[in-house]
This record gives C-alpha cells, structure tokens and sequence, in this order.
C-alpha cells in the first residue's frame, strides 16, 4: 500500500512540473460589428387603431369587459 502511495505521488510531481515546458501564447481577434444606431425598418409603420381617453368613460362600442371566475379556470385573476 505504501509502494501505491509512494507511486501516486511520483505521478503527480511529475505531472505538476511545468517549468521545463515552452507555453505559447494564443492571441485572438475579436472584430465587431460596427455599431449602427438608426433602426433599420423595411416598411414604414403604420398606425391601424388608436383611442384617446379623453373623458371619464370607455366607449363600449371599441371596449368591453373581460370578467373572470378565478381558479381553476383562470387562476391568476377574477374572483
């Protein structure tokens, strides 16, 4: 058992020297992009609906309710 010991040590002495070892250097080159701050947009966009809340009630003609029963159907909200 001492022999195995003994041996194991030997093993990672060796395997722990580095000094006689040449080690190169690895240079990397990261290259990016460059950096554009104009957003890039194919179409123009074009607003479809919109609602100004002017008063102090919804038009019921473009909102309405959505009222919910709680869990287990839709837990989260409602009751």
């Amino acid at each position: 058992m001492k022999n195995v010991f003994k041996f194991s040590l030997f093993l990672l002495f060796i395997s722990c020297d580095n000094e006689g070892e040449n080690t190169e250097s690895l240079e990397v080159q990261i290259i990016m992009p460059p950096f554009n701050n104009e957003l890039e947009i194919e179409k123009p966009i074009e607003l479809v609906w919109s609602d100004e809340f002017d008063g102090t009630e919804l038009n019921l003609e473009d909102w309405s309710f959505d009222i919910g029963d709680g869990c287990p159907d839709l837990c989260g909200w409602g009751k």
